[in-house]
């Protein structure tokens, strides 16, 4: 509730409002539309170029707990977590390769969805234009 009460906060929301009005909504919606999707896309790049680090980061502190949970030793229990970590690697490189082979292909999917329905829209354009010919013709024939 304070974030939003914060005056910088309010005020951006009102600029951002006041922006909005003055260049009319169908631009205001595709701004938005193009903001939400660099936010996203951004998003998405950062988890994958920072997923290696978290799980790494993640299993050590787990494991690193655990064994001191169980009484190892500090030095015994830091160097079993930097060897955990080192045996991971692999798996989490894979894991990170495969995440990212999965998004390319959605990319890969989405962007032949849209190639396919930009054509059928052309196609339905052209189709009615012609439908639009014929009809002149018709009735030209029988006048």
């Amino acid at each position: 509730m304070t974030l939003f009460a914060t005056k910088p906060v309010v005020n951006n929301m009102l600029t951002l409002l006041k922006l909005s009005s003055t260049m009319g909504t169908h631009t205001a919606r595709r701004l938005m539309v193009a903001t939400a999707a660099l936010v996203g896309l951004g998003s998405v790049f950062y988890i994958l170029s920072d997923m290696d680090g978290t799980v790494r980061r993640k299993l050590s502190s787990r494991v690193s707990l655990m064994l001191e949970k169980e009484g190892f030793v500090e030095c015994h229990a830091e160097r079993l977590t930097t060897e955990t970590s080192r045996a991971i690697r692999p798996f989490v490189w894979h894991l990170q390769h495969t995440f990212q082979r999965m998004v390319e292909a959605e990319e890969h999917k989405r962007a032949d969805h849209l190639r396919r329905r930009h054509v059928a829209q052309d196609s339905q354009i052209y189709f009615d234009e012609l439908r639009a010919k014929a009809q002149e013709l018709v009735s030209a024939v029988r006048a």
